[in-house]
């Protein structure tokens, strides 16, 4: 019984060393700070297990359901992760946002394929 075992042992780490680490997906997470504040509030998003030089844009999605798209200095803002696999951005509503209104948003984190995305949830008070 025991040889049976064994060989089965074998044959799962035969067929799994044969698995070229290249394929397997980063475990990639975004983090934002607070969950909640004000239309002046600094809000902090942070990527992390990005592979380097990884691209990532970002959304907004309005309590009406209008969407912004992330800009800096007025165009498309694209966040590289560093050597590390990390990239961080700030927003402020009140100054980034077209219409900013108090309520219910959403923030889309994508890679630049727009398939791949985290959807984050965040609350302003007038």
């Amino acid at each position: 019984m025991r040889r049976a075992g064994l060989g089965l042992v074998l044959v799962l780490v035969a067929t799994f060393g044969l698995v070229p680490l290249s394929r397997a997906q980063p475990l990639r997470y975004v983090a934002l700070e607070p969950a909640a504040g004000t239309l002046e509030s600094v809000f902090t998003v942070t990527g992390t297990g990005f592979l380097p030089g990884e691209a990532a844009v970002h959304t907004f999605v309005a309590p009406d359901g209008s969407i912004e798209p992330g800009r800096k200095s007025g165009t498309l803002a694209l966040h590289l992760a560093d050597e590390t696999g990390m990239f961080q951005f700030q927003f402020v509503p009140q100054r980034d946002f077209t219409s900013p209104v108090p309520g219910p948003w959403k923030l889309n984190v994508c890679l630049t394929d727009w398939r791949t995305c985290a959807t984050l949830e965040f609350t302003l008070s007038g």
